[in-house]
């Protein structure tokens, strides 16, 4: 008979994994995803339960040519071509958005993550290892990451890799994907004396971003434009909840502080632990709180 890998395979697979872990842990929660950019996975409302969706995600362009366009994008699922920038962007954030669509429409609505998605850092041959210029790969982390916020996503970014050097990158496959690598570190240590936090840091200038830690209601929409420095967070209140907003506030981003605007509630700022607390007016539905740099 005709044979298909997911149902046939697959599918049976995952259900004895998920038996044998529960037989010791009843509450676990087991990530699936299914082969990269296929989309003909299912699963059913009963199949699904304690299950999370983990599908990976990468820019296959970006992947495949080691290099990274501004410009330029295309959609492997629509073979649609995007130009330009603010398009870019565009195109990453349909993909994503079409991972959570397929998590709701064809998998038991299953709580999604993206459970691996990043960037390689040896863009155009290694050239930013010999130039220290790693404008590419800034351009490359925010545009993902812009991406991934325009859908509230959850996800696991690939990777820390303590051993990465320039040479061999993350010692497996001739990936290269490490936010940390001993090369810079080395670097940054000689200009720096070893006084600087973020030595051996690659692409932090985009990682490391403002975000909603605690969330007294539901998250609606959140951005942040790296270069003016503007985070925007919005939020439906819970008035249930007796608890404020808790958002990190990265001094690498705000090194003098954030410019705060939140006119609904009270703020109460700790930069020396990059908190700010944000108390709402629990009588308003909707909140919208902005950071600038000072």
């Amino acid at each position: 008979r005709y044979v298909d890998f997911y149902r046939d395979y697959f599918k049976p697979f995952i259900h004895r994994f998920a038996r044998t872990i529960r037989s010791i842990i009843p509450e676990a929660l087991i990530f699936v995803e299914g082969v990269p950019q296929d989309e003909t996975l299912t699963w059913d409302e009963m199949d699904a339960t304690n299950i999370a969706y983990a599908a990976h995600w990468y820019d296959g362009i970006t992947l495949m040519k080691k290099s990274f366009s501004n410009w330029f994008a295309v959609d492997p699922g629509t073979r649609k071509l995007y130009l330009g920038k603010s398009h870019v962007h565009k195109c990453f954030s349909e993909q994503i958005a079409r991972i959570y669509r397929r998590s709701e429409e064809q998998l038991g609505h299953a709580p999604t993550l993206i459970g691996e998605v990043g960037v390689p850092f040896d863009l155009q041959n290694k050239r930013a290892y010999r130039s220290g210029n790693f404008s590419m790969q800034l351009q490359a982390v925010d545009a993902v990451l812009c991406a991934l916020e325009a859908n509230l996503a959850s996800f696991a970014w690939w990777n820390y890799t303590a051993d990465n050097t320039n040479e061999n990158g993350d010692q497996w496959n001739d990936e290269d994907f490490s936010i940390f690598s001993r090369d810079q570190q080395k670097n940054t240590d000689q200009q720096s004396g070893g006084r600087d936090r973020y030595a051996g840091g690659r692409g932090i200038q985009a990682i490391i971003r403002p975000y909603a830690v605690k969330t007294p209601g539901i998250p609606l929409r959140l951005s942040f434009d790296r270069k003016s420095k503007r985070f925007r967070f919005t939020f439906r209140c819970n008035s249930a909840v007796n608890a404020p907003l808790e958002l990190f506030v990265p001094a690498c981003q705000y090194p003098d502080g954030a410019a705060v605007k939140a006119p609904c509630g009270r703020v109460v700022q700790e930069p020396e632990d990059q908190l700010l607390e944000y108390y709402p007016d629990t009588a308003i539905p909707i909140h919208e709180i902005t950071l600038e740099s000072r």
